[in-house]
């Protein structure tokens, strides 16, 4: 555990030095801020979101296209998403459609989760990156991993 704790802060302290050497655009930190607490508003395009589910194997308790819908986990996935990243959004999507069941696996989650609720200067220093990655789909994982010319 103290291990843990030490890697955690060492980790805390890099993340303020990035936070403190980037020049920060104070109206991005208000949209951050204002877009954690609530919805964030925006088009999100499910068939292009899907794309790295659809390229990873399926697990045991994988969610199919039907429960999917029955469950229509689309509006759900819509109500989580707080991503800035063709990334986040289909690493969260993924998430959802291949749900943990290991209860060592759920608990370092959960502790990764918390670790970012709680410490608001890790989280918007990353968010603010991610936000000026943005969501163009020329930023897309699928495109970087296979290829310009890949076509999905």
């Amino acid at each position: 555990m103290k291990g843990e704790r030490k890697r955690l802060t060492k980790e805390v302290e890099l993340i303020r030095k990035l936070k403190d050497n980037l020049f920060i655009n104070k109206g991005i930190i208000k949209v951050i801020r204002r877009e954690y607490k609530g919805d964030i508003e925006k088009t999100r395009d499910h068939k292009d979101i899907r794309k790295l589910f659809d390229m990873m194997g399926k697990g045991e308790y994988t969610l199919d296209d039907q429960t999917w819908d029955d469950l229509d986990m689309d509006k759900v996935y819509d109500k989580l998403d707080r991503s800035y990243s063709s990334l986040g959004e289909a690493t969260l999507y993924s998430m959802l459609r291949n749900p943990l069941m290991d209860e060592k696996e759920l608990k370092s989650r959960d502790k990764l989760i918390e670790a970012f609720k709680d410490n608001e200067a890790i989280r918007e220093a990353l968010q603010y990156i991610f936000f000026n990655l943005n969501r163009d789909r020329r930023n897309a994982f699928y495109i970087l991993f296979l290829g310009k010319y890949c076509r999905l």
